[in-house]
Protein backbone atom coordinates (compact mmCIF):
# COMPACT_ATOMS: atom_id res chain seq x y z
CA UNK A 1 0.00 0.00 0.00
CA UNK A 2 2.86 2.22 0.73
CA UNK A 3 4.54 1.56 -2.44
CA UNK A 4 1.42 2.26 -4.30
CA UNK A 5 1.13 5.50 -2.64
CA UNK A 6 4.83 6.68 -3.31
CA UNK A 7 4.21 5.89 -7.45
CA UNK A 8 0.76 7.68 -7.72
CA UNK A 9 2.83 10.87 -5.69
CA UNK A 10 5.58 10.78 -8.43
CA UNK A 11 3.03 10.45 -11.25
CA UNK A 12 1.12 13.60 -9.88
CA UNK A 13 4.31 15.41 -9.34
CA UNK A 14 5.22 14.14 -12.76
CA UNK A 15 1.72 16.01 -14.44
CA UNK A 16 2.47 19.11 -12.06
CA UNK A 17 6.18 19.94 -12.29
CA UNK A 18 7.53 19.68 -16.58
CA UNK A 19 11.02 20.91 -17.44
CA UNK A 20 10.00 21.27 -21.27
CA UNK A 21 12.70 22.17 -24.29
CA UNK A 22 10.67 22.65 -28.12
CA UNK A 23 12.08 23.62 -31.13
CA UNK A 24 9.56 25.38 -33.44
CA UNK A 25 10.02 25.69 -37.24
CA UNK A 26 7.29 28.33 -37.30
CA UNK A 27 6.34 31.05 -35.71
CA UNK A 28 2.80 30.98 -33.50
CA UNK A 29 3.27 26.97 -33.20
CA UNK A 30 4.60 27.37 -29.05
CA UNK A 31 1.00 26.45 -27.99
CA UNK A 32 0.71 23.14 -30.61
CA UNK A 33 3.86 22.05 -29.82
CA UNK A 34 2.88 21.99 -25.48
CA UNK A 35 -0.08 20.69 -26.36
CA UNK A 36 -2.89 19.15 -22.99
CA UNK A 37 0.24 19.12 -20.90
CA UNK A 38 0.97 23.22 -21.28
CA UNK A 39 -0.56 24.14 -17.78
CA UNK A 40 1.60 21.75 -16.14
CA UNK A 41 4.74 23.03 -17.62
CA UNK A 42 7.18 24.78 -15.06
CA UNK A 43 10.45 24.95 -16.86
CA UNK A 44 10.05 26.13 -20.65
CA UNK A 45 13.09 26.71 -23.22
CA UNK A 46 12.52 27.70 -27.10
CA UNK A 47 14.90 27.21 -29.98
CA UNK A 48 13.73 28.62 -33.04
CA UNK A 49 11.24 31.69 -34.14
CA UNK A 50 8.54 32.75 -31.93
CA UNK A 51 5.96 35.50 -32.37
CA UNK A 52 3.70 37.92 -30.13
CA UNK A 53 1.32 35.12 -30.45
CA UNK A 54 3.32 32.50 -28.73
CA UNK A 55 4.31 35.14 -25.80
CA UNK A 56 0.91 36.22 -25.18
CA UNK A 57 0.09 32.24 -24.86
CA UNK A 58 3.23 31.46 -22.70
CA UNK A 59 1.91 34.76 -19.83
CA UNK A 60 -0.99 32.87 -19.73
CA UNK A 61 0.88 29.22 -18.05
CA UNK A 62 -0.13 28.96 -14.77
CA UNK A 63 2.94 26.97 -13.20
CA UNK A 64 5.38 28.32 -15.35
CA UNK A 65 8.82 29.60 -13.26
CA UNK A 66 11.28 29.42 -15.83
CA UNK A 67 11.43 31.19 -20.00
CA UNK A 68 14.48 30.64 -21.63
CA UNK A 69 14.54 32.00 -24.81
CA UNK A 70 17.87 32.36 -25.08
CA UNK A 71 17.71 30.31 -28.55
CA UNK A 72 14.75 31.83 -29.50
CA UNK A 73 14.29 34.87 -32.26
CA UNK A 74 11.28 36.70 -32.02
CA UNK A 75 9.74 37.53 -35.74
CA UNK A 76 7.18 40.16 -36.48
CA UNK A 77 3.93 39.71 -36.08
CA UNK A 78 0.59 41.83 -37.77
CA UNK A 79 -3.37 42.44 -37.48
CA UNK A 80 -3.36 40.69 -33.97
CA UNK A 81 -4.57 42.47 -30.71
CA UNK A 82 -3.07 40.68 -28.26
CA UNK A 83 -1.95 42.02 -24.32
CA UNK A 84 -2.60 45.85 -25.43
CA UNK A 85 -4.24 48.28 -27.98
CA UNK A 86 -1.24 47.14 -29.96
CA UNK A 87 -2.16 44.95 -33.00
CA UNK A 88 1.27 45.24 -34.82
CA UNK A 89 4.73 43.86 -33.20
CA UNK A 90 7.86 44.29 -34.18
CA UNK A 91 10.62 41.38 -34.76
CA UNK A 92 13.68 40.90 -32.38
CA UNK A 93 11.49 43.51 -30.08
CA UNK A 94 10.29 42.01 -26.52
CA UNK A 95 6.92 43.15 -27.38
CA UNK A 96 4.51 46.01 -25.47
CA UNK A 97 2.93 44.66 -22.77
CA UNK A 98 3.33 41.14 -24.12
CA UNK A 99 4.22 39.32 -20.29
CA UNK A 100 2.59 41.91 -18.09
CA UNK A 101 1.43 40.12 -15.07
CA UNK A 102 3.18 36.70 -15.47
CA UNK A 103 4.37 34.62 -13.17
CA UNK A 104 7.42 33.71 -13.80
CA UNK A 105 10.43 34.39 -11.66
CA UNK A 106 13.69 33.85 -14.41
CA UNK A 107 13.40 34.91 -17.69
CA UNK A 108 16.63 34.68 -20.52
CA UNK A 109 15.74 36.81 -23.04
CA UNK A 110 16.65 36.32 -26.94
CA UNK A 111 20.63 37.15 -27.79
CA UNK A 112 19.67 39.34 -30.90
CA UNK A 113 16.75 41.48 -28.95
CA UNK A 114 17.29 44.42 -29.56
CA UNK A 115 14.04 46.02 -28.19
CA UNK A 116 12.58 45.32 -24.70
CA UNK A 117 9.08 47.41 -25.64
CA UNK A 118 6.91 49.59 -23.33
CA UNK A 119 5.45 47.24 -20.00
CA UNK A 120 6.62 44.05 -21.46
CA UNK A 121 7.96 42.23 -18.06
CA UNK A 122 5.47 45.07 -15.84
CA UNK A 123 4.52 43.05 -12.50
CA UNK A 124 5.89 40.03 -13.25
CA UNK A 125 7.88 37.75 -11.00
CA UNK A 126 11.37 38.34 -12.48
CA UNK A 127 14.00 38.49 -9.62
CA UNK A 128 16.55 39.55 -11.83
CA UNK A 129 17.40 40.16 -15.58
CA UNK A 130 20.29 39.99 -17.91
CA UNK A 131 19.83 42.92 -21.05
CA UNK A 132 21.57 41.42 -23.91
CA UNK A 133 24.38 44.09 -26.02
CA UNK A 134 21.89 43.82 -28.39
CA UNK A 135 19.26 45.93 -26.71
CA UNK A 136 19.01 49.43 -28.31
CA UNK A 137 15.95 50.98 -26.61
CA UNK A 138 14.11 49.55 -23.03
CA UNK A 139 10.42 50.96 -23.41
CA UNK A 140 8.53 52.73 -20.37
CA UNK A 141 7.46 51.39 -17.49
CA UNK A 142 9.05 48.02 -19.11
CA UNK A 143 9.86 46.79 -15.38
CA UNK A 144 7.42 48.78 -13.60
CA UNK A 145 6.41 47.08 -10.16
CA UNK A 146 8.54 44.06 -10.75
CA UNK A 147 8.07 43.62 -6.74
CA UNK A 148 10.28 40.78 -6.76
CA UNK A 149 13.46 42.17 -8.86
CA UNK A 150 16.26 42.32 -6.40
CA UNK A 151 19.51 43.48 -8.98
CA UNK A 152 19.78 45.18 -12.31
CA UNK A 153 22.69 45.91 -14.77
CA UNK A 154 21.54 48.37 -17.36
CA UNK A 155 24.34 47.70 -20.47
CA UNK A 156 25.93 50.91 -22.12
CA UNK A 157 24.91 49.46 -25.31
CA UNK A 158 21.07 50.71 -24.89
CA UNK A 159 21.06 53.90 -25.78
CA UNK A 160 17.21 54.72 -25.15
CA UNK A 161 15.20 54.00 -21.86
CA UNK A 162 12.00 55.17 -21.12
CA UNK A 163 10.10 56.59 -18.22
CA UNK A 164 8.75 54.73 -15.18
CA UNK A 165 11.28 51.93 -15.86
CA UNK A 166 11.33 50.06 -12.81
CA UNK A 167 8.99 52.10 -10.79
CA UNK A 168 7.80 50.45 -7.96
CA UNK A 169 9.74 47.72 -7.66
CA UNK A 170 10.11 47.94 -4.21
CA UNK A 171 12.84 44.77 -4.10
CA UNK A 172 15.45 46.40 -6.16
CA UNK A 173 18.46 46.79 -3.92
CA UNK A 174 20.94 47.34 -7.18
CA UNK A 175 20.82 49.20 -10.25
CA UNK A 176 24.26 49.63 -12.44
CA UNK A 177 23.69 52.51 -15.02
CA UNK A 178 25.40 52.95 -18.61
CA UNK A 179 23.51 55.39 -20.01
CA UNK A 180 24.11 59.60 -20.47
CA UNK A 181 20.25 59.76 -18.86
CA UNK A 182 18.28 58.35 -15.94
CA UNK A 183 14.43 58.67 -17.37
CA UNK A 184 12.01 60.14 -15.71
CA UNK A 185 10.21 58.13 -12.89
CA UNK A 186 12.48 55.12 -13.77
CA UNK A 187 13.41 53.80 -10.33
CA UNK A 188 10.54 55.67 -7.80
CA UNK A 189 9.33 53.99 -4.85
CA UNK A 190 12.27 51.33 -5.05
CA UNK A 191 12.29 51.66 -1.26
CA UNK A 192 14.91 49.12 -0.76
CA UNK A 193 17.35 50.20 -3.07
CA UNK A 194 20.88 51.12 -1.29
CA UNK A 195 23.41 51.02 -4.29
CA UNK A 196 23.74 52.92 -7.52
CA UNK A 197 26.72 52.57 -9.93
CA UNK A 198 26.74 54.68 -13.09
CA UNK A 199 27.70 58.46 -14.31
CA UNK A 200 24.50 59.76 -16.02
CA UNK A 201 24.93 63.25 -16.92
CA UNK A 202 20.91 64.01 -16.79
CA UNK A 203 18.78 62.60 -13.75
CA UNK A 204 14.98 62.59 -14.82
CA UNK A 205 11.99 63.85 -12.95
CA UNK A 206 11.48 62.08 -9.72
CA UNK A 207 13.40 59.44 -11.13
CA UNK A 208 14.88 58.79 -7.62
CA UNK A 209 12.11 59.89 -5.65
CA UNK A 210 10.76 58.06 -2.45
CA UNK A 211 13.61 55.94 -2.74
CA UNK A 212 14.07 55.79 1.21
CA UNK A 213 17.14 53.45 1.77
CA UNK A 214 19.77 55.55 -0.73
CA UNK A 215 21.68 57.13 1.70
CA UNK A 216 24.46 57.84 -0.66
CA UNK A 217 24.87 58.29 -4.75
CA UNK A 218 27.52 58.70 -6.90
CA UNK A 219 27.70 62.42 -7.87
CA UNK A 220 30.17 63.12 -10.14
CA UNK A 221 31.74 65.84 -13.06
CA UNK A 222 29.66 64.19 -15.86
CA UNK A 223 26.48 65.51 -14.44
CA UNK A 224 24.62 68.31 -15.85
CA UNK A 225 21.08 68.54 -14.69
CA UNK A 226 18.60 67.01 -11.87
CA UNK A 227 15.15 67.36 -12.84
CA UNK A 228 11.68 68.18 -11.02
CA UNK A 229 11.87 65.87 -7.71
CA UNK A 230 14.94 63.74 -8.89
CA UNK A 231 15.34 62.57 -5.07
CA UNK A 232 12.34 63.49 -3.40
CA UNK A 233 11.44 62.08 -0.27
CA UNK A 234 15.03 59.91 -0.61
CA UNK A 235 17.35 58.88 2.27
CA UNK A 236 20.71 60.79 1.39
CA UNK A 237 22.48 61.79 3.56
CA UNK A 238 24.94 63.75 1.53
CA UNK A 239 24.88 65.24 -2.14
CA UNK A 240 26.50 66.85 -4.71
CA UNK A 241 29.49 66.34 -4.02
CA UNK A 242 32.40 66.30 -7.54
CA UNK A 243 29.62 67.90 -9.72
CA UNK A 244 31.24 70.69 -10.80
CA UNK A 245 29.73 70.21 -14.40
CA UNK A 246 26.20 70.93 -12.70
CA UNK A 247 23.99 73.39 -14.85
CA UNK A 248 20.90 73.25 -13.06
CA UNK A 249 18.68 71.65 -9.90
CA UNK A 250 15.01 71.44 -10.67
CA UNK A 251 11.83 72.17 -8.54
CA UNK A 252 12.01 70.30 -5.24
CA UNK A 253 14.94 68.11 -5.91
CA UNK A 254 16.04 67.36 -2.73
CA UNK A 255 12.97 68.46 -1.02
CA UNK A 256 11.73 66.27 2.03
CA UNK A 257 15.03 64.53 2.36
CA UNK A 258 14.85 64.36 5.93
CA UNK A 259 18.37 63.13 6.44
CA UNK A 260 20.17 64.94 4.12
CA UNK A 261 22.74 67.02 6.26
CA UNK A 262 25.64 68.27 3.91
CA UNK A 263 25.15 69.56 0.24
CA UNK A 264 28.09 70.98 -2.33
CA UNK A 265 26.86 73.29 -4.73
CA UNK A 266 29.59 73.85 -7.07
CA UNK A 267 30.32 77.33 -8.62
CA UNK A 268 28.93 77.63 -11.92
CA UNK A 269 25.41 76.45 -10.79
CA UNK A 270 22.91 78.57 -12.48
CA UNK A 271 19.50 77.29 -11.23
CA UNK A 272 18.00 76.45 -8.15
CA UNK A 273 14.70 75.56 -8.61
CA UNK A 274 11.84 76.49 -6.45
CA UNK A 275 11.83 73.68 -3.62
CA UNK A 276 15.04 72.75 -4.05
CA UNK A 277 15.78 71.38 -0.12
CA UNK A 278 12.34 72.24 1.17
CA UNK A 279 11.87 70.58 4.46
CA UNK A 280 15.77 69.02 4.54
CA UNK A 281 15.58 70.10 8.29
CA UNK A 282 18.70 67.80 8.89
CA UNK A 283 20.24 70.53 6.46
CA UNK A 284 23.11 72.25 8.88
CA UNK A 285 24.94 74.29 6.44
CA UNK A 286 24.50 75.40 2.63
CA UNK A 287 26.62 77.35 0.29
CA UNK A 288 25.51 78.93 -2.73
CA UNK A 289 27.29 79.66 -5.10
CA UNK A 290 27.92 83.61 -6.70
CA UNK A 291 26.81 81.98 -9.94
CA UNK A 292 23.36 81.48 -8.62
CA UNK A 293 21.39 84.69 -9.19
CA UNK A 294 18.22 83.86 -8.12
CA UNK A 295 16.87 81.57 -4.52
CA UNK A 296 13.70 80.60 -6.02
CA UNK A 297 10.70 80.26 -4.16
CA UNK A 298 10.42 77.66 -1.17
CA UNK A 299 14.50 76.80 -1.99
CA UNK A 300 15.28 76.41 1.34
CA UNK A 301 11.67 76.28 3.75
CA UNK A 302 11.86 74.65 6.62
CA UNK A 303 15.55 73.75 6.84
CA UNK A 304 15.39 74.71 10.16
CA UNK A 305 18.80 73.64 11.41
CA UNK A 306 21.29 75.49 9.34
CA UNK A 307 22.95 78.24 11.61
CA UNK A 308 25.11 79.82 9.95
CA UNK A 309 24.23 82.87 7.06
CA UNK A 310 27.82 82.47 6.14
CA UNK A 311 27.36 82.01 2.19
CA UNK A 312 23.78 81.13 2.11
CA UNK A 313 23.33 84.36 0.57
CA UNK A 314 26.12 84.50 -2.59
CA UNK A 315 27.46 88.06 -3.81
CA UNK A 316 25.39 87.00 -7.21
CA UNK A 317 21.81 86.42 -5.81
CA UNK A 318 19.46 89.28 -7.00
CA UNK A 319 15.91 87.76 -5.62
CA UNK A 320 15.04 85.72 -2.88
CA UNK A 321 11.76 84.03 -3.78
CA UNK A 322 8.67 83.58 -2.18
CA UNK A 323 8.84 81.97 0.90
CA UNK A 324 12.36 80.81 -0.09
CA UNK A 325 13.92 80.99 3.99
CA UNK A 326 10.86 80.78 5.62
CA UNK A 327 11.01 78.48 8.78
CA UNK A 328 14.73 78.64 9.47
CA UNK A 329 14.42 78.87 12.68
CA UNK A 330 18.12 78.36 13.70
CA UNK A 331 19.50 81.37 11.91
CA UNK A 332 20.27 84.48 14.13
CA UNK A 333 21.95 86.52 11.16
CA UNK A 334 21.25 87.39 8.04
CA UNK A 335 23.84 88.44 5.22
CA UNK A 336 22.07 90.47 2.46
CA UNK A 337 24.41 90.93 -0.62
CA UNK A 338 25.50 94.03 -2.03
CA UNK A 339 23.34 93.17 -5.72
CA UNK A 340 20.15 91.95 -3.97
CA UNK A 341 16.94 93.64 -5.13
CA UNK A 342 13.82 91.67 -3.99
CA UNK A 343 12.78 89.67 -1.10
CA UNK A 344 9.40 88.59 -2.34
CA UNK A 345 6.71 87.36 -0.27
CA UNK A 346 7.10 85.91 2.80
CA UNK A 347 10.93 85.25 2.10
CA UNK A 348 12.15 85.00 5.91
CA UNK A 349 8.94 84.42 7.94
CA UNK A 350 9.45 82.28 10.96
CA UNK A 351 13.02 83.31 11.40
CA UNK A 352 12.17 83.09 15.60
CA UNK A 353 15.96 83.16 16.48
CA UNK A 354 16.76 85.84 13.86
CA UNK A 355 18.82 88.96 15.92
CA UNK A 356 20.71 90.63 13.00
CA UNK A 357 20.57 91.64 9.40
CA UNK A 358 23.84 92.96 7.59
CA UNK A 359 22.44 95.15 5.02
CA UNK A 360 25.85 97.59 5.00
CA UNK A 361 26.68 96.36 1.36
CA UNK A 362 23.50 97.29 -0.71
CA UNK A 363 23.60 100.68 -2.47
CA UNK A 364 19.77 100.91 -2.66
CA UNK A 365 17.15 99.46 -0.45
CA UNK A 366 16.01 96.17 -1.56
CA UNK A 367 12.23 95.47 -2.80
CA UNK A 368 10.03 93.79 -0.19
CA UNK A 369 6.56 91.37 -1.33
CA UNK A 370 4.32 90.40 0.94
CA UNK A 371 5.21 89.97 5.09
CA UNK A 372 8.63 89.25 4.61
CA UNK A 373 9.70 88.88 8.27
CA UNK A 374 6.14 87.89 9.22
CA UNK A 375 5.56 86.46 13.00
CA UNK A 376 9.34 88.09 13.65
CA UNK A 377 9.65 90.75 16.45
CA UNK A 378 11.49 93.22 14.16
CA UNK A 379 11.99 96.00 16.95
CA UNK A 380 13.95 93.17 18.55
CA UNK A 381 16.11 92.51 15.42
CA UNK A 382 19.49 94.95 14.48
CA UNK A 383 19.67 95.81 11.30
CA UNK A 384 22.90 97.21 10.45
CA UNK A 385 23.42 99.84 7.50
CA UNK A 386 26.07 101.78 5.80
CA UNK A 387 25.69 105.52 7.12
CA UNK A 388 24.83 106.68 3.24
CA UNK A 389 21.82 104.62 3.56
CA UNK A 390 20.36 104.51 6.82
CA UNK A 391 17.96 107.17 5.63
CA UNK A 392 16.50 105.08 3.11
CA UNK A 393 16.16 102.06 4.95
CA UNK A 394 14.33 104.33 7.65
CA UNK A 395 11.87 105.58 4.94
CA UNK A 396 11.44 101.65 3.25
CA UNK A 397 8.34 99.69 4.36
CA UNK A 398 9.05 96.75 6.46
CA UNK A 399 12.62 97.25 6.63
CA UNK A 400 11.97 100.42 9.21
CA UNK A 401 10.46 98.11 11.61
CA UNK A 402 13.90 97.22 12.46
CA UNK A 403 16.03 98.53 15.21
CA UNK A 404 18.36 100.32 12.59
CA UNK A 405 21.95 101.39 13.20
CA UNK A 406 24.54 102.62 11.19
CA UNK A 407 27.94 100.27 11.13
CA UNK A 408 29.95 102.68 13.65
CA UNK A 409 31.86 106.04 13.28
CA UNK A 410 34.83 105.44 11.47
CA UNK A 411 37.34 108.22 10.35
CA UNK A 412 40.66 107.18 7.85
CA UNK A 413 43.23 109.52 9.30
CA UNK A 414 46.01 108.30 6.52
CA UNK A 415 44.61 108.15 3.08
CA UNK A 416 45.55 110.74 0.77
CA UNK A 417 42.67 111.08 -0.86
CA UNK A 418 43.95 110.39 -4.86
CA UNK A 419 44.72 106.92 -5.33
CA UNK A 420 43.57 105.23 -1.75
CA UNK A 421 42.11 101.72 -2.38
CA UNK A 422 38.60 101.67 -1.07
CA UNK A 423 38.22 99.99 2.24
CA UNK A 424 34.87 99.92 4.47
CA UNK A 425 35.04 99.06 7.98
CA UNK A 426 31.78 98.26 9.77
CA UNK A 427 31.11 96.73 12.98
CA UNK A 428 28.34 94.39 12.80
CA UNK A 429 27.20 92.77 16.46
CA UNK A 430 31.11 92.35 18.05
CA UNK A 431 32.88 91.22 14.86
CA UNK A 432 34.80 94.02 12.93
CA UNK A 433 34.32 93.37 9.33
CA UNK A 434 36.33 94.65 6.64
CA UNK A 435 35.97 94.76 2.39
CA UNK A 436 38.71 96.54 0.44
CA UNK A 437 38.58 96.73 -3.71
CA UNK A 438 41.68 95.48 -3.29
CA UNK A 439 43.39 92.58 -1.46
CA UNK A 440 43.67 92.63 2.06
CA UNK A 441 47.18 91.70 3.56
CA UNK A 442 46.38 91.88 7.07
CA UNK A 443 44.63 94.14 9.66
CA UNK A 444 45.20 94.95 13.19
CA UNK A 445 43.26 96.64 16.24
CA UNK A 446 45.40 99.34 18.62
CA UNK A 447 43.91 101.03 21.58
CA UNK A 448 44.67 104.77 21.50
CA UNK A 449 47.69 103.94 23.38
CA UNK A 450 48.81 102.25 20.87
CA UNK A 451 48.24 98.63 22.44
CA UNK A 452 48.07 95.39 20.15
CA UNK A 453 44.63 93.95 20.94
CA UNK A 454 43.57 91.51 17.70
CA UNK A 455 45.06 91.08 14.59
CA UNK A 456 44.62 88.55 11.25
CA UNK A 457 45.70 87.65 8.32
CA UNK A 458 43.16 86.01 5.60
CA UNK A 459 43.12 83.65 3.22
CA UNK A 460 45.33 85.28 -0.07
CA UNK A 461 43.38 87.52 -2.49
CA UNK A 462 40.34 88.04 -0.09
CA UNK A 463 38.99 90.84 0.04
CA UNK A 464 36.99 90.61 3.12
CA UNK A 465 38.36 90.02 6.42
CA UNK A 466 36.34 89.67 10.21
CA UNK A 467 38.06 90.52 13.39
CA UNK A 468 36.32 89.78 16.47
CA UNK A 469 36.25 92.09 19.40
CA UNK A 470 34.23 90.65 21.88
CA UNK A 471 36.79 90.91 24.29
CA UNK A 472 37.93 94.28 23.56
CA UNK A 473 36.72 96.80 26.41
CA UNK A 474 38.19 100.28 24.75
CA UNK A 475 34.98 101.90 23.06
CA UNK A 476 37.43 103.92 20.45
CA UNK A 477 39.80 101.83 18.65
CA UNK A 478 42.93 102.59 16.01
CA UNK A 479 42.86 99.98 13.01
CA UNK A 480 45.63 99.27 10.64
CA UNK A 481 44.57 97.60 7.31
CA UNK A 482 47.62 96.78 4.98
CA UNK A 483 46.24 96.15 2.14
CA UNK A 484 47.54 95.15 -1.94
CA UNK A 485 48.55 97.84 -4.19
CA UNK A 486 50.72 98.56 -7.38
CA UNK A 487 53.63 100.08 -6.01
CA UNK A 488 53.65 96.76 -2.64
CA UNK A 489 51.41 97.19 0.61
CA UNK A 490 50.06 99.92 1.65
CA UNK A 491 48.86 100.77 5.43
CA UNK A 492 45.50 102.89 6.27
CA UNK A 493 44.36 103.43 9.81
CA UNK A 494 40.83 104.70 10.44
CA UNK A 495 39.90 105.32 14.01
CA UNK A 496 36.36 103.65 14.99
CA UNK A 497 34.16 103.72 17.58
CA UNK A 498 32.60 100.47 18.80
Amino acid sequence: MKHLFLAILLITLGATAQATDITTSAAGSVEAALGSGAASVTSLAITGPVNAADLHFIASLPALTTLDLSKARIEEHRNSRLATNHSDYKADQLPPYILAGAGFSTIVLPAGLTEIADGALMSTSITTLSIPASVKRIGNGALADCRKLTQLTIPATVTETGTHLCDGATSLARVSIGTDAVAAYAFRGCTALTTVEGSPTTIGDFAFAGCTSLKSYPFGPSLTHLGTGAFYGSGLTAALGSCRNLKSIGDYAFAHCTALASVNLPEGLTDVGEGAFFDDNALTSLTIPSSVTTLGDFSLKGTSKIDSSEGLLSDGVTTVGRYAMAGMESLTNVRIPAGLTALDDYAMTGMTALESIDARRPREVPETGADVWRGIDQSKVTLYVDPSMENSFLAADQWSEFAIVTSGMRQDVTADGVGTPDVRLAIAGTTLEITSSVPVVSAAVYDMAGHLLVAATPQASACELSLPLDRIAPQVLLVNVSVAASSGASTITFKIAK
